[in-house]
């Protein structure tokens, strides 16, 4: 008689838990509202943060009252700041081309 109870009542916890179709539908709909919501607010947070890290990396430029001597100056300023930007960036580039090697050959003998 204990065991057919204990049956019974693991039966009636099985019919209990399940979620009916329409509610787990509802539910999913409601998850990926709210993580298309958390993306969307990710999105915003990291055009935020990039646009107040170039305010402060970027100064603006004040170029009224400035000389021609001073503004070609200036444009040899920022020109040197480019080529050196862009050689680091061809460093970097191809710091990871050889990691992404080493990767795939490590994969490849594994």
């Amino acid at each position: 008689m204990c065991k057919n109870f204990q049956v019974v009542f693991v039966c009636e916890l099985q019919r209990k838990s399940k979620i009916s179709s329409s509610r787990r539908l509802g539910l999913k709909i409601r998850l990926l509202a709210v993580a298309t919501q958390m993306l969307q607010d990710e999105k915003e947070q990291k055009m935020r943060e990039r646009e107040l890290t170039l305010t402060e990396r970027l100064p603006p430029l004040n170029l009224s009252g400035l000389s021609l001597q001073q503004l070609q100056n200036l444009y040899k300023e920022l020109h040197q700041k480019i080529d050196i930007l862009d050689e680091e960036r061809y460093d970097i580039g191809l710091k990871v081309s050889k990691n992404e090697n080493e990767v795939s050959s490590l994969k490849i003998t594994c």
